[in-house]
């Protein structure tokens, strides 16, 4: 027979909360009621009594688990949060388990009187913290003309509150109230919070941090105290602190202990922390966190850290999340102005672009996540060589993967629909095509619709067939379909026009998309007006060029981006960290890839002896060079940088090429980033190019094969270990959001040992003792 699960046994208790003797509420009584077993609460409820009320009405329904009614207490106390009523003084009353009748008892009475009250208006204050969530960009000002700060808000965040204790090790967070953000991302958290010195070892569920533990057995050492390894109990044995002065030999630690129980006297708590705090060195990263060397938490106030969470769309996520260094210490009056600022995956209110063009017209802001890119930083002359290129003449950056294209429509524009056409302009010219479906992506808005929850809606924009045209839908357009939409209030994503999808791309990387290839695009827009009553798109208008502020429409002038796209093809095989493709490339030789003592006079073919393949072994001294050839490329000229670092032991690297002598093998623009070939010796070699060398100028540099020769020394190579070389190579290929260090990039490795011949038998060097110990039957070289 199969066993059921049974449901929990709920029970209930109604009754009456009285005032007792000439006590009287006031505008603002407000007293929670509660049941407790065994220590913990089962149900809470806060009723509040008006001016001059006696008494009230209450209900609790509450489950016990068991399949019959137990006893409870039924408890009457400040309206704290449950956990801290467990050490606070208060009204209780015990109800035994005869005194239920089917789970209910209908005739409980509690009696508070004045002195219990006042004693916990007292002991209890109410706290309010207030503030703002935020995303906090540099955005291009169209009239300053430079990028400036700006705080977008964050609507309908959920902000948590905590209220944290530490000592030691030993760590917890407990909550003390939470808040949605508003439409100016505003929040309020009020919560009541009552002082008695010995709630932290009342509550349970303390946690140990590892890494502070590690942390303080590391200065116990050097104190040489005898530290005992802490254990997760549920809460904190502070009798070890005894046993950590006693085993120093200094004089007997004053007793914690009140009673068996472990919760310590105050006096004798600081008595033992003086006497521990002259044993033990100091430790400013622990003193910053006030959990070294002895800081007693007979403290009155809260120590709040803070959580932010949102829903974007696709479920919750965390966007704002503090650590310890972050507390705002004994918080014992209400806090105001607090700024959070949320991480990228924040969705947020348009940034400060300026206000709608007035007219009938289409303003493009630019490109990326937060218009990274603004089309003033972005060469639109198309006879310009920098035409299509972001921040032209410094990082000369083209474009690729999927692009946010940004820009708002006039107020008074009508458009219910638009089309996105597109032409190349080099290579191969081309016509205004319209763009095809499989390159428009979705994007999301999210629109505000008020109280009550859920504050917002999304509004998936993806590519539509209306009336037989491909076409994106206008914010107009969805607040006439969607009336519960607030008109005032921006969607997030108001300024996203086009999620142009220039490439098939797997996390930025792929095949460009079908009819697309690299060269210089123009994009522009096609606007309609929705003819409902006929299912027709009417009034087609190429989406004229918003004007200056004084200015007036030039129906000639269209508004339009250009853009230089470079994606790249690549294919990857398995067993291999290198993507096969030339952009960018990087390689180490198959032979002589590293070569000891190479004499630049001779052709490598002529010193084969000297040269070292992957897995070989180096055999070396102090003051021999190490030379790696390797090559670092790009098909397409638009190379960004690449470095080269050797890793060693557990976790050791250093920086071969701020090592090293770097030159070229034989190309001379050696780099190592973009910039650099502008300046010095590279910058005079690009300067006497012929002209016809792409070269010669912006943007192109397409790299080569290098050499870096390293001298063997304390600080490269040090000891005998297996080196592994890790060559990075980066394109300067963007889509405004992801930096090129994580868009089209590759990657080399090569390995080889090193044994360094003298440190053999060095007692400071064990790992060449271990590879080459002396007295074996082999010399230096190797041989019998």
């Amino acid at each position: 027979m199969v066993k059921r699960d049974m449901p929990e046994k709920h029970q209930s208790i109604s009754g009456e909360l009285r005032l007792s003797g000439e006590f009287k509420a006031s505008e603002d009584t407000a007293i929670k009621i509660a049941v407790a077993r065994d220590c913990r609460i089962l149900a809470s409820t806060v009723v509040h009594l008006k001016a001059g009320q006696t008494r009230t009405k209450f209900m609790l329904r509450f489950a016990t688990g068991g399949k019959k009614p137990v006893g409870v207490r039924l408890l009457a106390g400040p309206d704290v949060d449950d956990e801290a009523l467990r050490s606070t003084t208060v009204q209780q009353v015990r109800i035994p388990a005869t005194a239920f009748r089917q789970g209910n008892f209908k005739e409980a009475v509690l009696e508070v009187n004045d002195r219990l009250y006042h004693n916990w208006l007292r002991n209890c204050r109410k706290i309010t913290l207030r503030g703002r969530v935020v995303c906090r960009r540099q955005v291009w000002d169209r009239i300053e003309q430079q990028y400036v700060p700006c705080d977008a808000p964050v609507q309908g965040a959920l902000v948590t509150a905590f209220d944290i204790d530490r000592f030691w090790w030993w760590y917890r967070r407990d909550e003390v109230g939470s808040d949605y953000t508003d439409l100016n991302g505003n929040f309020e958290i009020s919560f009541n919070w009552c002082c008695w010195w010995w709630r932290p070892w009342l509550i349970r569920q303390w946690q140990i941090d590892p890494r502070i533990a590690d942390r303080i057995r590391e200065l116990a050492e050097q104190a040489v105290i005898p530290i005992p390894v802490p254990r997760p109990d549920p809460v904190p044995d502070f009798t070890i602190f005894e046993k950590m002065v006693d085993a120093a030999g200094t004089a007997t630690a004053p007793s914690l202990l009140l009673t068996s129980a472990r919760q310590p006297a105050p006096a004798g708590f600081t008595a033992l922390g003086e006497q521990l705090q002259h044993l033990l060195p100091t430790a400013a990263d622990l003193e910053k966190l006030r959990i070294w060397p002895w800081y007693p938490i007979f403290d009155c106030s809260p120590d709040i850290l803070f959580k932010v969470s949102q829903d974007c769309g696709e479920g919750e996520t965390v966007i704002y999340s503090e650590e310890a260094d972050k507390t705002r210490w004994n918080v014992n009056h209400d806090l105001e102005d607090i700024v959070l600022v949320a991480n990228e995956n924040a969705c947020c209110s348009p940034f400060c672009c300026g206000e709608p063009p007035d007219e009938d017209c289409l303003a493009v802001y630019g490109l990326g996540c937060t218009t990274a890119y603004p089309i003033e930083e972005i060469e639109q002359d198309i006879t310009d060589p920098l035409a299509g290129y972001g921040k032209p003449g410094s990082q000369d950056r083209p474009f690729g993967g999927t692009i946010g294209i940004r820009g708002v429509f006039g107020d008074g524009s009508e458009i219910d629909y638009y089309k996105p056409q597109r032409r190349r302009i080099s290579p191969s010219p081309t016509g205004w095509q319209d763009m095809p479906a499989d390159e428009m992506a979705a994007f999301v808005r999210r629109h505000y619709i008020g109280p009550p929850w859920p504050l917002f809606e999304n509004e998936t924009v993806k590519p539509t067939v209306v009336a037989g045209e491909t076409v994106l839908k206008t914010i107009h357009r969805y607040r006439r379909e969607h009336p519960e939409v607030v008109p005032f209030v921006d969607p997030s994503n108001s300024d996203m026009l086009i999620n142009w999808k220039t490439a098939d791309d797997r996390s930025n990387h792929g095949n460009p998309m079908p009819g697309l290839q690299d060269g210089l695009y123009e994009l522009r827009l096609v606007g309609y007006r929705y003819d409902e009553e006929n299912d027709k798109l009417v009034d087609k208008q190429i989406m004229a060029l918003c004007p200056s502020e004084e200015g007036e429409i030039d129906p000639a002038l269209h508004a339009s981006l250009v853009l230089r796209l470079d994606n790249r093809t690549w294919s990857r095989s398995s067993g291999t960290v290198h993507v096969t493709t030339g952009e960018p490339d990087c390689d180490f030789p198959d032979i002589c890839a590293v070569v000891i003592n190479e004499d630049p006079n001779l052709p490598l073919s002529k010193q084969a002896d000297r040269c070292i393949d992957a897995c070989g072994i180096a055999r070396v001294r102090a003051g021999d060079t190490i030379t790696i050839h390797f090559k670092a490329s790009d098909s397409d000229g638009h190379l960004e940088e690449y470095s080269l670092t050797a890793h060693w032991a557990e976790s050791k690297v250093f920086n071969v090429l701020t090592t090293g002598t770097l030159a070229g093998d034989p190309d001379p623009l050696v780099g190592p980033t973009y910039a650099d070939t502008f300046l010095g010796s590279q910058g005079t070699h690009r300067a006497a190019l012929p002209v016809t060398d792409p070269e010669r100028s912006r943007p192109f540099w397409y790299g080569g094969s290098f050499k870096v020769s390293v001298t063997v020394s304390d600080a490269a190579f040090p000891t005998c270990c297996a080196y592994l070389l890790r060559l990075w190579v980066w394109k300067r290929t963007t889509n405004g959001c992801t930096s090129p260090r994580y868009f089209h990039n590759n990657l080399c490795e090569f390995s080889f040992t090193v044994i360094r011949e003298d440190l053999i038998g060095s007692p400071n060097d064990p790992s060449c003792t271990e590879i080459c110990p002396p007295g074996d039957n082999r010399d230096a070289t190797g041989s019998e």
